[in-house]
């Protein structure tokens, strides 16, 4: 919290973020660490399948905002918020069926070599990682 009371702007722009994330990684490996409330919220399905579309989410969810905003100019910034928020998880979720998963399979049935391709999972004791073997091979 302190980074954010420093005003030098070249500092806002560089090193506090730095500071920041390494301020947040140690509170979420805590969190992560421990099994409690938090940690347990953190790992529901339904935050990890938020998980799954957050990429597509940080790409579009500000063009979500700008529509609204357009659409509603004046709107007070909680509204715009909880508006901005189921239209851009339905889009993410439709990105995630339409693009995502099947250029997944596509990738991993290219690298894995034709064999059974790995399919992105939600289940903690499944591993989806794909092996590097393949790929070091062709180099």
């Amino acid at each position: 919290m302190g980074s954010l009371a420093i005003r030098n702007e070249a500092f806002r722009q560089t090193l506090r973020y730095t500071l920041q994330s390494a301020a947040l990684f140690v509170v979420f490996s805590a969190v992560i660490q421990n099994r409690g409330v938090v940690a347990k919220l953190l790992s529901s399905k339904i935050m990890r399948q938020i998980g799954l579309y957050s990429y597509t989410f940080y790409l579009v969810h500000y063009t979500f905002i700008v529509l609204i905003q357009h659409l509603q100019p004046g709107i007070s910034r909680p509204l715009l918020i909880a508006s901005a928020f189921p239209p851009t998880l339905a889009y993410c979720w439709v990105m995630y069926g339409l693009v995502e998963r099947p250029c997944a399979r596509l990738r991993r049935r290219l690298v894995d070599g034709g064999g059974q391709p790995l399919e992105p999972t939600l289940d903690e004791r499944e591993n989806s990682v794909v092996p590097l073997g393949p790929l070091l091979k062709r180099a």
